[in-house]
């Protein structure tokens, strides 16, 4: 380059002769011979087409997401306000008692202490109880992910992890040295999958299924014999609360309150993704095919209803805390669940 816009700096300044107008930039002159262009790349250069996909793909990206948000500060902020303020209150409240009476004020301090720990005790198991149910949801990816590359160093890992945590439940003892005595003649880890299923959450499935009957029965109960606005309402929440903690339990996962409103919150997304339309479909089969509608009441058909909508969300509890997806074993339809927990409910009536 031997020329450019830097070179005059009189070119932006106004004509004298023309006054408002600007002079002319000089034109941009290049010098081809002073430095040779670079040559270009031949198809023989480039590199072949995995390695370029394995650098696109190790090369770090940049990730996604503001993190914690403004709904999660807010909540940290005003929980940290609350318990300060809960700490200040408690502190003048025991020093008054003090002011009041030596006696009183020891009183007073010691059952204070009892809440500290007992709170302490809660939040402890809250937080246990919240790992095991991430454990099991992190053993059930492994086993997805094992099928679906057909690994089985990922299934062998899946399944001493699962091993691992029914060994220590007093309801699966058998079931272990059953599936160990079993494993010893399967060296593939693959074939060992389908073994461990059929031994080791043949009860856990059981357990499940009757938790789910047992609390579309309850519900289709009290809609059905409790006139009263709103009951069916809190009692299939309720019930619903109850079912996933069951659930959850059977397969090993111990659920708290917080963890059961987290699986609650998960098995409500999921029901909204599949929309009601399925809960109709399943319906429809077991009740409007056999002729049972048309010959229940409003009340019986609400409750039916509600039952059929229990079913559904105890089929995805049991899709949530299973630690393996079901593949050796059937797995259960709401339409089947529904019918049993209406003969029962039957029965009841």
């Amino acid at each position: 380059m031997t020329q450019s816009d830097t070179d005059h700096p009189e070119s932006d300044k106004p004509d004298p002769d023309h006054p408002g107008a600007r002079r002319r930039k000089a034109p941009l002159v290049l010098d081809v011979e002073a430095e040779a262009l670079p040559e270009a790349p031949t198809p023989a250069a480039a590199p072949p087409p995995g390695q370029q996909e394995d650098a696109d793909t190790r090369r770090p990206r940049r990730r996604s997401g503001r993190g914690w948000g403004l709904g999660g500060l807010l909540a940290s902020v005003l929980g940290l306000f609350v318990a300060m303020a809960a700490g200040v209150w408690a502190a003048d409240t025991v020093a008054a008692f003090f002011a009041l009476n030596v006696a009183l004020g020891w009183l007073g301090a010691g059952l204070l202490t009892t809440l500290g720990a007992l709170v302490l005790i809660i939040a402890v198991r809250e937080v246990r109880a919240i790992s095991r149910i991430s454990r099991i949801e992190r053993l059930r990816r492994g086993f997805e992910q094992a099928e679906a590359e057909a690994s089985g160093e990922h299934a062998g890992k899946a399944l001493a992890a699962l091993v691992t945590l029914y060994e220590g439940l007093a309801t699966h003892e058998r079931p272990v040295e059953t599936y160990r005595r079993a494993a010893q003649d399967a060296p593939d880890p693959l074939d060992r999958v389908a073994m461990a299923e059929r031994t080791l959450l043949a009860g856990p499935d059981r357990e499940a299924e009757a938790a789910v009957v047992d609390a579309a029965r309850t519900v289709a109960t009290v809609t059905a014999f409790v006139p009263v606005a709103m009951a069916d309402v809190v009692a299939a929440f309720l019930c619903s609360l109850r079912m996933v903690r069951r659930v959850a339990e059977g397969y090993g996962g111990h659920s708290g309150t917080f963890g059961s409103l987290r699986l609650m919150r998960a098995v409500a997304l999921q029901l909204a993704a599949t929309g009601a339309v399925a809960v109709a479909d399943d319906l429809l089969g077991p009740l409007v095919g056999g002729g049972v509608l048309g010959k229940l009441s409003r009340r019986f058909g609400e409750g039916a209803m509600n039952a059929a909508m229990i079913a559904r969300v105890g089929i995805i509890a049991i899709d949530l805390c299973r630690p393996m997806p079901f593949r050796a074993r059937q797995r259960p339809t709401p339409s089947a669940l529904l019918l049993r927990a209406l003969a029962a409910w039957r029965g009841d009536a």
